[in-house]
């Protein structure tokens, strides 16, 4: 958990700000049982060698991204921020898109926290509510007094405060409401799987080898961001196409062999002069005579194969499953109703 002290009106602006719901299972959040997790984790403040390769992963700027900032903290449940504690997203493009999007909304979160600063009556409105509903149930007069004050100030956050506070939620509703918004982020996910699909199928650019490899790694990509929707196994293999996918790209960028393939390879002959100029090339970028270099790609062929294997593997387990728990929505919706 976080060693910094937020206060109510922080806690209270980055839940509104970012949709009233915990950012790692998405499922809707009280603003009772709001815990702030950093998206980076804060003991990086404490470990500057480790701290400069994950910024250098993400490409944050240490002057303008604070780890103790309103561009790295997000709402969460209590249980979702420890089973998270203190562990680093993989990297994949997709995450580093969220950082980048959550650095742009900060200011306005920071702008929301001042705002309640800045009023003293709000402030003490929310503190005094917070903290009496931190110790347990409150009883009719203790209720009633608390809307009296929130009422009495009468801001817009006043309204938000009292609306999710002290109104007694309707369980069958809310559990409605979580399996709506689950329903809906999944539907989100397919539609977005078959965006790329069209995408790269309807692209005349480059061979069909590369378009077939973007249109795998852009749904891996995507899966990341769906992955606590997917059960353990599947989530395994997303990670193996990532891992498959990360093979291929180091060993293109070092021209090195990955070791356990020293005698592998796929039996390609380069024979033609377009492909023998791209040996020499690469045998000049990587320090290595042709001859090695022939090698190496042979290799990658086999670890682009062995990465598409993967993939298509992960994305069959992907729509099975996306499929599986869509019905076991429908199903659970049709009995509350």
């Amino acid at each position: 958990m976080s060693n910094y002290r937020f206060s109510h009106a922080q806690k209270y602006a980055i839940w509104l700000r970012h949709g009233k719901r915990c950012y790692v299972c998405t499922e809707p959040l009280r603003l009772v049982e709001v815990t702030i997790d950093h998206v980076i984790p804060e003991r990086l403040l404490n470990d500057d060698v480790e701290r400069d390769r994950v910024f250098g992963e993400y490409g944050l700027d240490g002057s303008t991204f604070q780890i103790n900032g309103y561009e790295n903290w997000l709402p969460a449940h209590y249980r979702c921020n420890q089973e998270k504690s203190g562990s680093i997203f993989e990297f994949v493009p997709a995450i580093k898109l969220r950082l980048s999007r959550l650095s742009k909304l900060g200011p306005s979160v920071q702008k929301t926290a001042e705002r309640v600063l800045a009023d003293a009556r709000t402030q003490r409105a929310l503190a005094n509510v917070l903290d009496a509903v931190a110790t347990g149930n409150l009883t009719n007069e203790e209720r009633e007094t608390l809307l009296a004050e929130l009422r009495d100030v009468g801001t817009a956050d006043t309204d938000v405060i009292e609306s999710e506070l002290l109104v007694r939620p309707n369980p069958s509703a809310e559990r409605l409401q979580i399996l709506a918004a689950e329903f809906e982020s999944l539907e989100e996910f397919k539609r977005s799987l078959y965006s790329i699909s069209l995408q790269i199928n309807e692209s005349d650019e480059g061979d069909t080898s590369r378009r077939v490899g973007e249109f795998l790694s852009g749904k891996i990509n995507l899966a990341h961001l769906y992955s606590h929707y997917l059960p353990p196994n599947v989530r395994n293999a997303i990670n193996a196409g990532s891992d498959a996918q990360m093979r291929v790209q180091q060993t293109r960028m070092a021209g090195k062999v990955p070791a356990g393939y020293e005698d592998r390879g796929l039996p390609i002959q380069f024979t033609t002069d377009a492909e023998q100029k791209i040996i020499s090339n690469a045998a000049v970028k990587w320090g290595v005579s042709e001859q090695e270099a022939e090698s190496v790609y042979r290799v990658i062929a086999l670890l682009v194969q062995e990465c598409q294997t993967a993939m298509q593997d992960a994305l069959r387990l992907v729509h099975e499953a996306l499929d599986n728990r869509l019905i076991a929505i429908r199903a659970e919706r049709n009995e509350i109703i």
